[in-house]
């Protein structure tokens, strides 16, 4: 899975899915997918964490999660590494 460049909101089917449906993991696991494909990293984060609540052995869920961590990881990390070498 790589960020896109998804604009406006998740797509209503995934919102709708978790509403209609909010112990079903994999409802959350379309919306995780949705909102990491639009950037939004910490929904992402939320709606996998929402699947491991109602299914904790989820594998789409678990896996989009640790996705979902490396992502944040590596922004971090782009935020502290210095501009210019000391050597």
């Amino acid at each position: 899975m790589v960020l896109g460049v998804w604009r406006g909101p998740c797509p209503p089917d995934a919102q709708k899915c978790v509403e209609l449906k909010p112990d079903w993991a994999k409802g959350y696991s379309r919306l995780g997918v949705a909102l990491f494909k639009k950037g939004d990293l910490a929904g992402a984060q939320k709606a996998y964490a929402g699947g491991i609540a109602c299914d904790p052995n989820n594998a789409q869920c678990n896996d989009g999660l640790a996705e979902v961590r490396a992502a944040r990881a590596n922004q971090a990390g782009a935020y502290t590494r210095p501009l210019f070498s000391s050597t």
